[in-house]
């Protein structure tokens, strides 16, 4: 029930505080937090972190990791892909959309 309860505050605030949105505004933090609180839960109950100052403790750090990885990981692979899309590619001299040309093709 606790859970239920909790969902649907979450739900309300998202929907209520839009403006909690703009400090985060270009960076996505979704796939950090879920890569990395499985760990670090994991971490806290080996070390016999239990509740409250677990809970405080479990959303600091993964938060932390979670913006670690997106500036240290994700938006250079997103620039890096960004640049590879922009440079010209050789395959319309081949005359195919991939720039593969497949061995019928070079046989005949």
């Amino acid at each position: 029930m606790l859970t239920i309860l909790l969902a649907c505050c979450v739900m309300s605030a998202a929907f209520s505080w839009t403006n909690l949105s703009k400090p985060l505004a270009g960076t996505d933090l979704s796939y950090g937090i879920y890569l990395h609180h499985v760990p670090i839960v994991m971490l806290l109950h080996a070390f016999g972190w239990q509740g409250f100052p677990a809970a405080v403790l479990l959303i600091v750090a993964t938060t932390i990791a979670a913006a670690a990885t997106w500036r240290v990981i994700e938006q250079p692979a997103l620039r890096f892909k960004i640049r590879q899309a922009r440079k010209p590619s050789n395959s319309a001299e081949d005359g195919r959309a991939d720039g593969l040309e497949s061995p019928a093709c070079r046989a005949g």
